[in-house]
Formats: C-alpha cells, sequence, structure tokens
C-alpha cells in the first residue's frame, strides 16, 4: 500500500493487467478463470468491461462449477467497475471471505540501505 492512501491508479492498473493475464478467458471472453493443477478449483479474477449482462455471466460460472463438479470463487476488489457486484454474487449462492489487502512495493531502494 503506498501512503495511507492505498495503491495508486497506476499501481492498481498493472495489478489487474496482471490478474488479466493469470489465467484462461473464457469461451465468451468475458471472464478469466485460474484453475488448480487438477481443475477441481476456479477462481475468477477478471471480468470484460464488455459484459452486457453481469448477473447472466455470474450464472453461467455457477452453473458449469455446479455441472463441472469443481469449487468456484469469484475475486472482486474495491476498485472493480462493476457497481454491486456483490449483491450480484449472494443471489447465486456466492459468499463473502474476510477482506484482503494489496501491498505494493515500488521503492525498492529504501530495503537495501539497511
Amino acid at each position: 500500500m503506498l501512503g495511507s492512501s492505498g495503491p495508486g491508479i497506476e499501481e492498481l492498473s498493472v495489478l489487474d493487467e496482471g490478474r488479466r493475464a493469470s489465467g484462461e478467458w473464457s469461451d465468451d471472453a468475458d471472464v478469466v478463470r485460474e484453475w488448480s493443477a487438477d481443475r477441481s478449483e476456479c477462481r475468477i479474477v477478471a471480468v470484460s468491461l464488455h459484459v452486457a449482462d453481469l448477473a447472466a455471466v455470474i450464472e453461467r460460472e455457477a452453473r458449469l462449477a455446479d455441472t463441472g463438479g469443481y469449487e468456484l470463487e469469484w475475486k472482486t476488489y474495491a476498485h472493480d467497475e462493476w457497481a454491486g457486484i456483490e449483491d450480484h454474487l449472494a443471489r447465486f449462492g456466492f459468499e463473502p471471505d474476510p477482506v484482503e489487502a494489496v501491498l505494493v512495493r515500488t521503492d525498492l531502494s529504501a530495503s537495501q540501505s539497511t
């Protein structure tokens, strides 16, 4: 975290780019999935900003997890562009875990001087 205000726009953009590159895009190119090695667990780590119906995407992903027999987690971030995404997720049976924080280290010279 940078100072008391948290990560800046540039750091959040880098985080988002990393999330989008970390997994597989769905066939419809609307979500990025990260899979466990045995594919028994899946995390949705990014949602395209071009999704027209977020509720339909969430419903589809929940249905795929049910029929595929894998555990599904949906990562959300405070800076997400999707207003109300947590409410949509709750309607499809998702329950929130404790809030996590992203820590960003940008000044490497500070640690090298000790």
